[in-house]
C-alpha cells in the first residue's frame, strides 16, 4: 500500500509541476522589466529578461537536474563494477557490488525515463509557444 501510495505521491508531483507551467507563458515578465528599470539594474529599451516562456525555462532546468542525476547513477555503476572485480571472490563485497548495481540501473532507467517525459513535454511547450 505505501509502494502505491509513494507511486501516486512521485506522479502527482512531477506532472502537477510540469502541466501548470505550459499555461504560465501568458503572464509576460509580470512589470519585472519596468522594475529594473527603474532601480537602474537595465538601460531603458533593452530587454533583460529571457523572452521564453516560463514553462520552458523550468523544463529545461529540469532536464538539466535529471541529466545530472543521471551522471550520479552512472557513477555508481562504474564504482559498483569497479566494487565487484575488486572484490576477490569475497561474498559480502560481491553481494554488496550486486545490490549498489542492480539499484543504480534502475535508477538510471527511472531517471533517463523522466528526462525522455520532461524533454518531450518542454518540446510541445516550446511548439506551442512558437504557434501564438
Amino acid at each position: 500500500m505505501i509502494r502505491f501510495l509513494s507511486f501516486i505521491f512521485g506522479i502527482v508531483l512531477l506532472f502537477g509541476s510540469v502541466i501548470p507551467a505550459a499555461h504560465a507563458d501568458d503572464l509576460g515578465d509580470l512589470g519585472l522589466t519596468n522594475t529594473a528599470i527603474q532601480v537602474d539594474l537595465v538601460d531603458p529599451g533593452t530587454q533583460p529578461f529571457s523572452q521564453e516562456p516560463i514553462g520552458v525555462v523550468v523544463g529545461r532546468f529540469i532536464s538539466l537536474v535529471l541529466g545530472l542525476i543521471g551522471l550520479v547513477f552512472f557513477v555508481l555503476i562504474v564504482y559498483a563494477g569497479i566494487m565487484w572485480m575488486t572484490a576477490e571472490g569475497s561474498e559480502g563485497k560481491v553481494g554488496q557490488a550486486k545490490s549498489i548495481l542492480t539499484q543504480a540501473v534502475w535508477g538510471f532507467f527511472i531517471v533517463a525515463g523522466a528526462y525522455t517525459i520532461t524533454n518531450f513535454v518542454t518540446t510541445f511547450i516550446e511548439r506551442s509557444a512558437l504557434r501564438v
